[in-house]
């Protein structure tokens, strides 16, 4: 077997064998999307920069968010496009309560991919440690590259006034 199969197969492994806190988690809240132009790994972590969109499951407003994964472990490669999403579950929530997921989430990451690839990312933390991301799917990614790390990724509102750029 080739050394990519291996590694696509013990990214999909990790992430699986993970226990699940969604069950634990409570109510689900809607779906955090986020894209990342890609990035060169380093050997023992990166750090990507992220857009990302949360679409509540009741139909309500889009929050935009700017994102910042930061790993640490086995993080060789180079990136190009990544599209991840995840559920977000929340621990206790009032219908009705503001939802904010401003804040860090920490958790596992496991991906690989040659040309084409895939991983997951299962996170947790947020306001009061509330929330848990759920990856729904595999992520999907291009590139060259291989990770098994721990990671933080860190939510702010992004700005929703339109961005004016002068010549």
């Amino acid at each position: 077997m080739k050394m990519p199969a291996i590694l696509s197969l013990a990214a999909i492994a990790l992430a699986t064998a993970l226990p699940t806190t969604a069950a634990q988690a409570g109510t689900k809240l809607g779906l955090l999307s986020c894209q990342s132009d890609g990035s060169l790994a380093y050997v023992i972590g990166s750090s990507k920069d992220y857009l990302c969109v949360f679409k509540p499951a009741d139909g309500g407003a889009r929050e935009p968010y700017l994102a910042t994964l930061d790993n640490v472990g086995v993080d060789l490669g180079i990136t190009g496009r990544q599209d991840l999403s995840w559920i977000v579950y929340a621990g206790s929530f009032q219908e009705g309560q503001p939802v904010s997921l401003q804040g860090d989430y920490y958790g596992v990451s496991a991906d690989a991919s040659v040309a084409a690839g895939g991983g997951a990312k299962i996170l947790a933390g947020g306001p009061n440690n509330g929330f848990t991301l759920q990856s729904v799917s595999l992520q999907a990614q291009f590139g060259l590259n291989a990770t098994a790390a721990l990671s933080r990724l860190s939510l702010t509102p992004a700005p929703t006034e339109p961005a004016v750029y002068k010549p």
